[in-house]
């Protein structure tokens, strides 16, 4: 486990160090994707897609935490300082790369505890399936932030 954590630290503590605006940025995007892909999904969701994986993921609530990232991004953007130093046309992408690679980790962990033969990490959260599973996006995001804020 702490060759899944020791990286996300890292790159938290130095995307902190770049502007703590991008950790609120990322942060609250990541909730808008998880929140509003579950709603999307309660109220929509028809077709779910891995099955195997993740059988209440649905392609409506996929859809719907897609463009709650999207929305998020431009109201962020007016919100937070940080992002105004960059174009939106750079910001929208970044949130749609955050949105892939969060649902990714999602993902990535429920494959996990599939072959764990568990449904949640932890009961320290009831209802949220623990700690790590309310961090699994944030441990495959941040360090995509990280390597893209470097470029930028």
């Amino acid at each position: 486990m702490i060759f899944v954590l020791a990286p996300c630290a890292a790159a938290l503590a130095a995307i902190c160090s770049i502007s703590p605006g991008w950790i609120m940025f990322m942060v609250l995007l990541l909730q808008f994707n998880d929140v509003f892909g579950y709603v999307f999904g309660k109220l929509f969701g028809k077709r779910h897609v891995f099955k195997q994986i993740s059988p209440n993921k649905t392609l409506e609530g996929y859809l719907g935490s897609l463009l709650a990232v999207t929305a998020g991004t431009v109201l962020l953007y007016t919100l937070v300082p940080v992002l105004q130093g960059y174009p939106l046309t750079r910001c929208v992408p970044l949130a749609a790369y955050m949105f892939v690679f969060g649902n990714g980790g999602d993902l990535l962990f429920s494959v996990i505890k599939r072959g764990l033969h568990t449904k949640d990490f932890s009961g320290l959260l009831p209802g949220h399936g623990g700690v790590l599973d309310r961090f699994d996006s944030l441990l495959f995001t941040s360090p995509l932030l990280y390597l893209i804020l470097q470029q930028w």
